[in-house]
């Protein structure tokens, strides 16, 4: 039986796994998700900022945020370097010439840091107005929805690149 050729959609495939795999080793080896302190604590300060626009009262320290009765701690997972790295790799392995894929990285990764930070706003108030239901909206309604966002930008770049 002869081998066939792969198609491009599966090279593409394969690129894109493997480089998100490699993407994941580097954070894995320069312990990257270590040093995010920083960043963490800038996300949260924005997040309580925009909060306050829709009335909030939380308030940051560090990577602390006190909304209501909670306390919410913006860890590295919270910073959407996960997400980043899935867009990335879709990016990076797409068949596109590499001026496109970077105007694709750098849109791409600051508009999905922009909603990340504002997802992470509306949790904030969600938090003060109803605490029962963070925890919820935290870990499925905004998860689905960020990543499904993360899909549409992705797919909108390839689009857009051809």
């Amino acid at each position: 039986m002869a081998c066939r050729a792969w198609t491009p959609a599966q090279r593409f495939v394969l690129r894109c796994f493997v480089l998100l795999w490699f993407l994941s080793v580097a954070l894995w080896v320069t312990a990257l998700h270590q040093s995010l302190g920083p960043l963490q604590a800038t996300i949260a300060s924005a997040a309580v900022q925009i909060a306050r626009v829709a009335g909030s009262q939380a308030s940051a320290s560090n990577d602390l945020i006190r909304a209501g009765t909670l306390l919410i701690e913006i860890n590295h997972e919270c910073t959407g370097v996960f997400v980043l790295f899935i867009f990335a790799a879709f990016v990076l392995a797409y068949p596109a010439r590499p001026r496109w894929r970077l105007v694709g990285l750098i849109a791409g990764v600051a508009l999905l840091s922009l909603v990340n930070v504002v997802r992470l706003a509306m949790l904030v108030r969600l938090a003060e107005l109803w605490p029962s239901s963070f925890e919820y909206f935290h870990e499925y309604v905004w998860q689905g929805i960020f990543l499904g966002m993360t899909v549409f930008a992705a797919l909108y770049w390839a689009r857009s690149s051809d």
